[in-house]
C-alpha cells in the first residue's frame, strides 16, 4: 500500500479525499466570515475571541496540509468528472507528472497564502489587515466544489426536491449576505480608524455596547444600504466606503435579479413531465391491478430510464442537422463501435468514418434493471448488444459463466449468422445498452461492399466450424 501511494498518491475519487474536500470548503466558507470580523473587531476592550496572530498561525497550519495533500493527488489535468471510472483511470496524471504541474502552476500562489505575514509584521499598525492575503484561498471554493462528488449529489438532491433553480440562487444568496458582513466589518473598521466620530449621537448605546452589539448594529446598517443609505457616514474615509459599498450593492442586487429571473424561466420542465409520466404510470398500474413487485420494477425501470427527467430523444434530435446528429450519437457508442474487432473499418477511402456513423445511428438505447433478462439461451435472436454502463451476468446451461459491464458487448454471433442464443444474460446492476439488429447491420453492409464480404466470410467460417464440431460429435 505504501509503495502503491508513493507511485499513485492519492486517488483523487477516495473517500478520503472526498472528506477533505468538505473539510477545506467548509473551513473556506468560515474564513470568508472569519477574517474580515477578526480584522476589524479585534480593537475593542471586549473582545476576546481570536486574536489575528493566533488566526493567522492556525491558517498557516491548514493551508501547508491542504497543499501537500493537493501536492500529492494526482488529477485529470484537462478535467472531465462525466468520464467513467475505466476512462478515469487512464486519463489520471502519474504523480510525477502532476508534482511538476503543481509546481508550476500552483506553487507559488500557495506558498503566497500560506506566509504568516500577520505574525512576521504584527508590529506594524494595522497589520491585521495582512489576513486578507491568506483570504484569496478562497478562490479554489468553486475548485473543490467542482471536484467533489458528494457536492454534486447535494447539488442534485436540492435540485431535485425543490427545483432547478436552487443551485443557482443559493451560491447568489451567499454572496450577497458576505458582501452585507463584509460591509458591517468595514462599517466598524472605518469607525475605529477615525476614531468612531459621531458614533455616539447617531447610536446612544455607544459607550456600552459588546462585540457582539456591535456587530449586529454595523450588519443592520449595512443591510439598510443595500439601496436606501441606512448609515449616515461622519468623515471623508466613511463616506467614501459607504459610496463604494452602495454602488457594489446595486449590482448584486442586480445580478441577484437576474438570477432569479433566469431560473425561474428554467423551472424543471423535464421533471414536470417526469412526475406526470410517473403519475400515469401510476393510473395504468391501478387500472391492471398488477402486483406490488411489478409495480416497484416498473418505476424502477422509468427511474433508471429518465433519471428524473423525462425527455424523448428522437424528437430532440430530429431537430439538428445530419452532422449534429452524428456528432451526438457517437459521442458514447464510438468507442463501443471500435472495440469491436469485425467493425473496424480502415480501408482509407473517406468513407470509414460515414461506417462507423452509419452504426451509431442505427444503435438503440435500450435500458435495464437488475433482474431483467436481456436474452435467453435457446431463443432466436440476432441482434448485438452494447454495454454503455451497467452490469450483466452471464450463464450457460444454468451456471455463472462470466461478468460484463462497461464497454463489453455481446451476440455478435447471432448478427453475423442468425442462430439460437448460445448463452442467457441477465441484468444485474441498472444497465444502459445499445441494440444492433440484425436487419439494420446487413442494410448499412449493402452499401459497404467490402464489409459485406467481411462478414459472408465470417459467416462461412462459423458455418465450418459448426459443421465440424457436429461431426466430431
Amino acid at each position: 500500500m505504501n509503495t502503491q501511494l508513493i507511485v499513485d498518491g492519492i486517488h483523487p475519487r477516495s473517500l478520503f479525499s472526498n472528506a477533505w474536500y468538505l473539510i477545506s470548503s467548509a473551513t473556506l466558507i468560515g474564513l470568508l466570515w472569519l477574517i474580515p470580523f477578526v480584522i476589524s473587531y479585534n480593537s475593542h476592550p471586549l473582545y476576546t475571541f481570536l486574536s489575528p496572530s493566533v488566526l493567522s498561525a492556525g491558517i498557516t497550519l491548514f493551508f501547508a496540509l491542504d497543499s501537500a495533500l493537493h501536492a500529492i493527488t494526482p488529477q485529470v489535468i484537462d478535467r472531465d468528472m462525466n468520464l467513467d471510472m475505466a476512462a478515469y483511470e487512464k486519463a489520471r496524471t502519474p504523480l510525477n507528472v502532476w508534482m511538476l504541474h503543481w509546481c508550476q502552476k500552483r506553487l507559488l500562489f500557495d506558498a503566497i497564502t500560506i506566509i504568516p505575514f500577520t505574525l512576521i509584521f504584527h508590529q506594524i499598525h494595522y497589520y491585521e489587515l495582512l489576513l486578507l492575503i491568506p483570504l484569496a484561498r478562497t478562490a479554489r471554493l468553486l475548485e473543490y466544489f467542482s471536484i467533489c462528488p458528494i457536492m454534486k449529489y447535494i447539488e442534485w438532491r436540492l435540485d431535485d426536491v425543490t427545483g432547478a433553480f436552487t443551485s443557482r440562487i443559493t451560491p447568489i444568496t451567499g454572496a450577497i449576505c458576505f458582501f452585507i458582513h463584509c460591509n458591517a466589518c468595514t462599517i466598524y473598521y472605518m469607525g475605529r480608524i477615525t476614531g468612531f466620530v459621531g458614533w455616539a449621537a447617531l447610536w446612544p448605546l455607544f459607550d456600552h455596547a459588546t462585540v457582539l452589539d456591535f456587530y449586529v448594529w454595523t450588519f443592520y446598517k449595512a443591510v439598510g444600504n443595500m439601496f436606501p443609505t441606512s448609515f449616515n457616514p461622519w468623515t471623508a474615509a466613511e463616506q467614501i466606503a459607504s459610496f463604494i459599498y452602495i454602488i457594489l450593492a446595486a449590482i448584486m442586487y442586480a445580478v441577484f435579479l437576474v438570477a432569479i429571473s433566469s431560473a425561474v424561466m428554467a423551472v424543471n420542465p423535464s421533471g414536470r413531465m417526469f412526475h406526470q409520466k410517473i403519475g400515469e404510470l401510476r393510473d395504468y398500474i391501478r387500472w391492471k391491478d398488477l402486483s406490488n413487485e411489478t409495480e416497484q420494477r416498473l418505476l424502477r425501470y422509468y427511474e433508471t430510464k429518465y433519471r428524473g427527467k423525462y425527455f424523448e430523444e428522437d424528437a430532440v434530435l430530429t431537430d439538428f442537422n445530419d452532422s449534429l446528429k452524428a456528432e451526438i450519437l457517437l459521442h458514447n457508442t464510438r468507442k463501443l463501435i471500435e472495440r469491436v474487432p469485425f467493425l473496424k473499418r480502415n480501408e482509407g477511402d473517406g468513407r470509414d468514418e460515414l461506417f462507423i456513423g452509419r452504426i451509431a445511428a442505427a444503435l438503440h438505447s435500450c435500458n435495464y434493471i437488475p433482474g431483467d433478462y436481456v436474452t435467453k439461451q435457446g431463443d432466436s435472436g440476432s441482434d448485438m448488444y452494447f454495454i454503455l454502463t451497467g452490469k450483466a451476468d452471464v450463464f450457460i446451461q444454468g451456471k455463472y459463466a462470466v461478468s460484463l459491464s462497461d464497454g463489453a458487448y455481446f451476440g455478435e454471433v447471432g448478427l453475423i449468422t442468425k442462430t439460437l442464443r448460445t448463452a442467457t444474460v441477465q441484468a444485474m446492476l441498472p444497465s444502459v445498452m445499445y441494440r444492433l439488429t440484425y436487419g439494420d447491420f446487413h442494410m448499412i453492409l449493402d452499401d459497404f461492399g467490402d464489409m459485406k464480404v467481411r462478414i459472408d466470410m465470417l459467416a462461412m467460417e462459423r458455418e465450418k466450424v459448426l459443421r465440424m464440431a457436429e461431426a466430431n460429435r
